[in-house]
């Protein structure tokens, strides 16, 4: 479990990383939208 948590923070800061464009957020922009993508994290991180 310890190692699938620091692989989902890993990707989160990579994609951060990545990025070219700061001013939009696709992750915010899709926890926001879409309910599939919330209760998905939301269950990872229970």
């Amino acid at each position: 479990m310890q190692g699938s948590i620091n692989a989902g923070f890993e990707s989160l800061a990579a994609y951060h990383g990545m990025v070219e464009d700061r001013s939009v957020n696709r992750l915010y922009s899709a926890a926001r939208e879409l309910d599939l993508f919330r209760t998905a994290v939301k269950r990872f991180y229970q």
